[in-house]
């Protein structure tokens, strides 16, 4: 399913959700407050947010689960359709508690992209992009992690330099194997998020 996917955006935390959602709470409390954005707790579904669609339009709210998977009960994975990965929310999340958290964002559809950003110590660290807007494009920024395949970022063709398979090798080697059948399951249950758009509250993105 992961590797077959148009899109793929998803961030892992090494932290429990309780405590990842309480360390985030000054920086949620005034969207939550103002309706900017809403959250649920219950059973994990992944169809509920559109798993593998492909959200690129600003316009669009943002949706995202986070859930405790059983091959990692102790962490937190967060999973959305927004090709930005949701990527204020994750910030938020991942400098509001102490660990390693990570983010990739893969799309194979049309023009591609392949995004890796590291956080570490309430601040983020790392990120490699490899993108085709239309012409091929490499970023990196922070100081290679001891995971990265840092040969591959010197080929000579921009777009071999970061993929998806890469990308997910990163995840296995920091804990979170994605082609394990457990990390799609839990034992426990999920909340929901969601974005919200209001002529009050123009949303939070």
């Amino acid at each position: 399913m992961h590797e077959t996917e148009r899109g793929l955006f998803l961030s892992c935390f090494s932290a429990p959700l309780d405590a990842l959602w309480a360390g985030a709470a000054p920086g949620l409390q005034r969207e939550l407050e103002a309706g900017g954005i809403v959250s649920e707790d219950g059973p994990l579904d992944l169809g509920r947010i559109r798993f593998g669609d492909v959200q690129r339009s600003g316009a669009i709210p943002s949706i995202c689960v986070l859930y405790a998977p059983r091959s990692a009960p102790d962490t937190t994975v967060m999973l959305t359709s927004s090709v930005d990965g949701w990527y204020t929310l994750v910030h938020v999340l991942a400098t509001g508690t102490p660990g390693r958290h990570v983010m990739v964002r893969s799309v194979s559809d049309g023009e591609q992209l392949h995004h890796l950003n590291v956080w570490s110590g309430r601040e983020e660290i790392r990120a490699v992009l490899v993108n085709q807007d239309p012409k091929w494009t490499f970023y990196e920024k922070g100081l290679p992690l001891e995971f990265e395949d840092v040969a591959r970022y010197q080929r000579r063709l921009k777009r071999e330099r970061l993929d998806r398979q890469l990308l997910l090798h990163y995840l296995s080697a920091m804990g979170w194997d994605v082609g394990e059948p457990r990390f799609w399951e839990t034992e426990r249950g999920a909340r929901y998020v969601e974005q919200r758009f209001s002529r009050r509250y123009r949303g939070w993105s």
